[in-house]
């Protein structure tokens, strides 16, 4: 297992609601919300970083495996969820989506590549395998981790 890289999310919304604050400070202003997700948004799974910060939260309306599908929920107004930074950025500096807290050091959720050693593969199975060992281990991982926003806010890039 080699990480490859870590992704940082954030809890977005459709647009800000007229009954809440201009900036949200905390999450109880958030509580009654829908929240829309991932499979793997779970204390035990691969999102369990962002579950922790919802676990007391809104009732779960979806959970999918897509995120194309999650950010178009969310969009549509479904509810609240997590999406990568660096995925939202324009839509947050277009006013297509609202950010929630926390405001800084945002979850992340670290990416890896799984491989099973006993496999026999082709020479090009091989060859690919070795190429991106070998990116991943020539790349230090702050150059594969998506930046933090500055101000712990999204900036449009």
């Amino acid at each position: 297992m080699h990480l490859t890289l870590s992704r940082a999310f954030r809890l977005l919304l459709r647009t800000k609601p007229p009954a809440l604050p201009r900036r949200i400070s905390g999450f109880d202003e958030l509580r009654g919300l829908d929240y829309v997700s991932f499979k793997t948004d779970e204390l035990s799974g691969t999102l369990a970083a962002v579950a922790a910060l919802r676990k007391l939260l809104g009732k779960i309306v979806g959970q999918f495996t897509n995120l194309e599908e999650v950010k178009r929920l969310i969009k549509a107004g479904f509810g609240f969820g997590p999406l990568p930074i660096h995925i939202v950025a324009p839509d947050v500096a277009a006013g297509q989506l609202w950010q929630l807290p926390p405001y800084t050091n945002p979850p992340s959720v670290d990416v890896y590549l799984v491989t099973k050693r006993t496999t026999r593969r082709t020479r090009a199975q091989s060859a690919l395998l070795e190429a991106l060992l070998a990116a991943i281990e020539a790349t230090p991982l702050e150059s594969r981790t998506y930046p933090q926003p500055v101000g712990g806010l999204i900036q449009a890039g």
